[in-house]
């Protein structure tokens, strides 16, 4: 029996190919660093293989990514039945967003000012200048 993939797991992944391609790692590159293979990279940016919590810090350790860049914006939603499933994250930003390549140069370029006060200035411009403060 086949186990169906956790939205956890889903975005994840989502969040590490995100990382990984904004920081022009190739799946192989990021694999030998880990001694993995490009495919258990595949199947972990797919999220059908879970990414272990030390490995998630390893990943992050690799990339330059705070460990939060992988979890953050993740919701969780009590329901009545106890259960506790895991919302996509950004659910209030369009689709597809992330994917634009203006998006990943942004998001790349922000990343790159080493400078935590700066990088948190330009954070407040751009929430300014639209207005979602």
């Amino acid at each position: 029996m086949q186990r169906k993939n956790d939205p956890v797991d889903a975005h994840v992944g989502e969040r590490l190919r995100l990382a990984r391609t904004l920081r022009g790692f190739s799946q192989s590159k990021l694999g030998q660093l880990e001694d993995l293979s490009f495919q258990q990279i595949q199947k972990y940016e797919r999220g059908v293989n879970r990414i272990s919590a030390s490995r998630l810090v390893h990943f992050a350790n690799h990339l330059n990514f705070p460990i939060e860049f992988f979890l953050d914006e993740l919701l969780a939603k009590n329901s009545n039945d106890g259960s506790n499933p895991a919302l996509p994250f950004a659910s209030n930003v369009p689709g597809g967003i992330l994917n634009l390549q203006e998006t990943q140069k942004l998001i790349a370029a922000y990343y790159q000012i080493s400078d935590i006060k700066r990088r948190q200035a330009i954070l407040g411009v751009i929430c300014t200048l639209a207005d979602k403060t």
